[in-house]
């Protein structure tokens, strides 16, 4: 993945996230950021090299999943 790609991926629950890499934070960690449909921008885990298509759809319905759960605490 380069840092001009993005993905477009739908969860489960049909919420549709556009998935880009971007630097963030003091230390500029490259992290996922996940925009939704309003352009709110959600900052995801860090960046990891070499993952597939699937794999970041994996990686995205994971994570909405615990932010769901984490708003329901």
């Amino acid at each position: 993945m380069t840092k001009a790609t993005s993905y477009i991926v739908t969860t489960a629950d049909g919420k549709v996230f556009r998935c880009f890499v971007q630097p963030v934070g003091e230390r500029l960690q490259r992290r996922w950021v996940f925009a939704d449909p309003a352009g709110k921008h959600h900052v995801g885990p860090l960046f990891e090299r070499n993952l597939t298509e699937a794999q970041v759809q994996a990686l995205v319905s994971t994570w909405w999943e615990e932010q769901k759960e984490a708003r329901r605490r």
